[in-house]
Parts: structure tokens; sequence; C-alpha cells
């Protein structure tokens, strides 16, 4: 569930994807052992992507060392909809800065967002100019 926000699950479900997570990481670095996550829902928008490079990066407070014992993340619900040209622009913007190690801090997610947009869309205005020079 590395995309996944409390504030965004209903209260009556009273479950903590965020808790969960912390939970599982300090298990994990207590005994040694690396974490692999993955996503729980097929979402493509950029709250969402910050959201898992966020958690990827999880430090534990009190911790000796400050590093992630992230090893590996699994994207899952691969669909049609993840194709379509924004969410397409949106997944590759999230590859780029998972493989480049980048964190991002709570509150970051609305500058990424922004970020993404203005990219995206100077993207396909590039795109749309070479096939008019074609």
């Amino acid at each position: 569930c590395f995309e996944m926000k409390d504030g965004e699950q209903p209260q009556h479900a009273r479950c903590s994807p965020e808790g969960l997570l912390r939970q599982v990481t300090a298990a994990t670095r207590k005994t040694g052992v690396a974490l692999a996550g993955e996503n729980a829902l097929p979402r493509f928008d950029g709250r969402a992507y910050a959201q898992i490079i966020h958690n990827s990066n999880l430090k534990l407070q009190g911790t000796k060392d400050n590093k992630s014992n992230m090893c590996a993340f699994t994207f899952l619900r691969m669909n049609q909809k993840m194709f379509q040209s924004e969410n397409w622009h949106s997944f590759v913007w999230f590859v780029r800065n998972m493989s480049e190690g980048r964190t991002l801090r709570h509150g970051e997610e609305d500058r990424c967002q922004t970020e993404l947009k203005f990219n995206a869309a100077a993207n396909l205005r590039n795109e749309a100019a070479a096939l008019m020079h074609a």
C-alpha cells in the first residue's frame, strides 16, 4: 500500500496504511531484512507516485543510521488507462524519480504535481510541433 495515505481512507474503515508501513518497516529494520514494496490500487496520479517515492525513502526516527532499507518496488495494476498520454507522462516522471533515488517530504506533492503537469504539457507541445514540421 505504498501509494496510500491515511487521510484518503474513509473514517469508518479505521485503517492506517501509513501506520502499517511504519510497522512493517520497523520490523524489517529490526530483523535486518530488506523491504520490498508494491502499490495496492490502480492509481496513476502524481499524488500517489509522490507518496510511493516518499515511502520508498522512509526513515525511522531513533535509528542509528538514517538510511532507507528499501530494496525493491513492484508496480502492480498496469492497464490501458496507464498508457493514456497524461498518465504515461506521470508514470515516466515517477520511474525517473525512483531510479534517481529522489526523496519527497510530505507537502511536496502539490509542487511535484505542478511540475509534472508543466513537463507533460511541454512534451505534448514538442510532440505536436514535431508532427507539424514532419
